[in-house]
């Protein structure tokens, strides 16, 4: 029996095995297994694929197919494993897709542009009527500047398709491409620093992983392996460019598996994004103005937005906002997502005022340069 009966044996067997599905897709047997009941609208089938499964191979599995398995429950053995996504598997056998069909769905629905600002699309209201209109829309939303996005449900960012999509996208074009915290960007994402550069390493790592299964696929299959992602690892590109062999192909999947490739790639993306915020001015490990508060010895007070008015030196910045000073032991925290469009950041020194009237928040803001001139006169 030569190499390639080997290895077709294994993935008789194996659900873990990487194959080829009838459409020329790559994944893993038990991968390609759950798509197709999926697709087939049978959560009897799904349930039957998953029950012959062990807790760990029934996580991979899962995991490929876009369902997210919470950290801890493989331990409390597979009935605890398919009782945390059945809710998720029955809806996408429901509508016949797979895990990420399902989150990419819920992401459309969430999507929705600004009407005050971005033109009066509004994607949470639409309804598609034929993949043309679906389309047309999409279309919209990539040529517009700004995009609003709201997040529906408990998924994580790196579990949401059309997230992962943009920040895989801006990783390879070397672009920072989200709104957050006050940092600027096309896609307005409601999260903090540390969630969009977690958002990038997953990003990084689903592209790695799902390049490194489709040049196992391509090299398997003897088609010729090209264009695999720059983020796996140089070792495992070179077994994908040499001979076929069962060892050989054991040790990528072994490196999908085990999290060799994870682990680089996520490392590449965590890089990449914090020299995105370096070429904008921003250190990703820079300490908060709640940190330079302590260190400054000053009590932050919650403003008054209802009627308050704040005057002072701006002390000290972060990403996301500025500390002013203004008494010798108090300060306030201006955030710059409160700034009007197209104002500039203050700097340290800037004398800032804020006001606050029912809520609705303005600032003026002098250089303090400026302020030493005009002072001296």
């Amino acid at each position: 029996m030569d190499n390639k009966e080997q290895f077709y044996l294994r993935a008789a067997t194996d659900f873990r095995a990487p194959a080829i599905g009838v459409d020329g897709e790559w994944g893993s047997v038990g991968g390609i297994a759950l798509r197709e009941s999926l697709s087939l609208g049978s959560v009897a089938g799904v349930m039957d694929l998953l029950g012959g499964m062990d807790a760990k191979a029934a996580a991979v599995v899962l995991s490929e197919a876009g369902f997210a398995v919470p950290a801890g429950v493989i331990e409390l053995g597979r009935d605890a494993v398919l009782g945390s996504v059945r809710e998720g598997l029955e809806e996408a056998a429901r509508m016949r897709v797979d895990g990420f069909g399902l989150v990419g769905a819920e992401a459309t629905r969430g999507h929705s542009f600004a009407a005050k600002d971005y033109g009066g699309l509004d994607f949470s209201s639409a309804s598609f009527n034929g993949d043309k209109e679906a389309a047309g829309t999409i279309q919209r939303v990539m040529r517009a500047s700004k995009v609003s996005v709201d997040l529906i449900g408990d998924a994580l960012p790196g579990a949401r398709g059309v997230l992962t999509l943009v920040a895989g996208q801006a990783l390879r074009d070397d672009v920072q491409g989200f709104e957050f915290e006050g940092i600027e960007g096309k896609y307005q994402v409601p999260l903090s620093m540390s969630e969009v550069l977690d958002l990038h390493r997953d990003a990084a790592v689903a592209v790695a992983e799902q390049s490194a299964r489709l040049g196992l696929g391509a090299w398997v299959a003897g088609t010729g392996v090209r264009n695999v992602s720059e983020w796996v690892p140089d070792s495992i590109q070179r077994l994908l460019h040499g001979s076929v062999s069962l060892a050989k192909a054991s040790l990528v999947v072994q490196a999908v598996e085990d999290g060799a490739i994870a682990r680089h790639a996520s490392d590449i993306g965590a890089h990449k994004f914090t020299r995105f915020l370096a070429d904008m001015g921003f250190d990703i490990n820079a300490r908060t103005v709640d940190e330079q508060a302590a260190d400054l010895q000053l009590n932050v007070l919650e403003v008054n937005t209802e009627r308050g008015l704040y005057v002072g030196n701006v002390v000290g910045l972060d990403h996301r906002a500025g500390l002013v000073k203004f008494n010798r032991a108090e300060a306030v925290v201006l955030p710059f997502a409160g700034l009007a469009d197209g104002q500039a950041r203050p700097v340290l020194g800037d004398m800032v005022r804020m006001k606050f009237v029912k809520g609705e928040l303005d600032v003026s803001v002098a250089d303090r340069r400026a302020v030493e001139v005009d002072g001296g006169r």
